[in-house]
């Protein structure tokens, strides 16, 4: 069993306040396979049926009641999340016409696409905090999203 960090609990729980869309404190089991899957977990290939014998261990009643975000915590920190495909997969959907780059528009874009419009200068300023040639790599990407490095003690 693997134990979460305080960024993939961070993130779980950041997915399943999204997924429990009637603020019931509760999700379903489809929406659990989407949180494993969507976050990147190990074996990306797992079935609603082994989560649901997971959870069965657990004696939750899933049909009647949902998952808690408890049980959700439990039933992942038994799986190793593999956060570079995660970030690949993330940067692909945004990563108009497969590129391999991010460019100001694509930045606008997706501004737009979460509710939060920004101008062309503004997302052309974001490209270039980010990247000195104005094209965000997957490295770029990675950088951006990745948590800060602990300070080296000397």
């Amino acid at each position: 069993m693997h134990s979460l960090s305080a960024i993939d609990e961070f993130d779980i729980r950041a997915a399943f306040e999204v997924l429990d869309d009637g603020v019931q404190g509760r999700i379903s089991l489809e929406d659990l396979r989407t949180l494993y899957i969507g976050l990147g977990f190990e074996p990306m290939r797992m079935t609603l049926e082994e989560l649901g014998g997971k959870l069965v261990a657990n004696l939750v009643d899933v049909e009647k009641n949902g998952v808690s975000i408890d049980t959700a915590l439990l039933v992942l920190s038994r799986y190793k999340r593999n956060r570079e495909l995660n970030m690949q997969s993330t940067f692909d959907l945004i990563d108009s016409g497969g590129k391999g780059y991010l460019t100001k528009d694509d930045v606008q874009r997706l501004a737009q696409d979460v509710g939060e419009p920004v101008s062309q200068k503004r997302a052309k300023v974001l490209v270039s905090l980010c990247s000195l040639d104005g094209k965000i790599d997957i490295d770029d990407f990675n950088r951006l999203f990745s948590p800060p490095s602990p300070p080296v003690m000397e």
